[in-house]
């Protein structure tokens, strides 16, 4: 197998990350304290072939040098879903909800203005984000129900902002109609950009 010449990696992730304005995300740096500390775990959605590996820990190693990056299998390697790669999680990492949603309330003060989206897996946790007063409140593939009873607890909470569903690689547009009906606000979906198909290009020349 012929190895990744470290140099142009190097280079590459450098490039990418100046373009993708890594050291500009205000989500970390507005809501997890400098000397937090905190385990992140990659697991697969789908079976596959993973490659790429050294390029992962390259991009980690960095943004900052400190990060220590344990990857759990090599590259070729096929994977089933669940299998554990190399998950991040800023509420975690912030101390919870209300913390996460202090600090990036306090660090927008001091600058830039900012629309804080507090993303919740259950009830008890939509509850949290709506009474710390995130501007937005997405519920992750949550089911209807538990997205409408998120609904009705933001109509009951004086002060409390928009509510809207982020459906993790399902393809939110063929369901619109059936979430419009929960009583949200807007609707997002990953589906859009990480499941986007590469369209199929070739190259013919003619003499002449």
């Amino acid at each position: 197998m012929t190895m990744l010449d470290p140099a142009m990696v190097r280079r590459a992730v450098e490039a990418t990350l100046t373009e993708d304005a890594a050291a500009d995300g205000i989500t970390t740096r507005w809501s997890v304290p400098e000397e937090g500390r905190a385990t992140a775990t990659v697991f697969t959605r789908k079976p596959g072939v993973v490659t790429g590996l050294p390029v992962a820990v390259e991009v980690f190693t960095a943004i900052d040098p400190e990060v220590e990056t344990t990857p759990q299998i090599s590259d070729g390697t096929r994977v089933g879903t669940g299998d554990v790669l190399l998950k991040e999680n800023h509420l975690i990492a912030a101390g919870g909800i209300s913390a996460a949603v202090r600090s990036a309330r306090a660090a927008a003060a001091e600058g830039r203005t900012v629309s804080v989206e507090i993303e919740v897996r259950d009830l008890a946790e939509a509850e949290k984000a709506l009474r710390a007063r995130g501007d937005w409140t997405m519920p992750d593939n949550m089911p209807l129900d538990g997205i409408e009873a998120a609904v009705r607890l933001r109509d009951s909470l004086p002060g409390a902002r928009e509510t809207g569903p982020e459906r993790s690689g399902t393809p939110a547009p063929r369901r619109l109609r059936e979430l419009a009906g929960t009583g949200i606000s807007a609707a997002s979906a990953g589906a859009l950009t990480h499941s986007a198909p590469a369209l199929d290009l070739s190259t013919r020349l003619e003499a002449g």
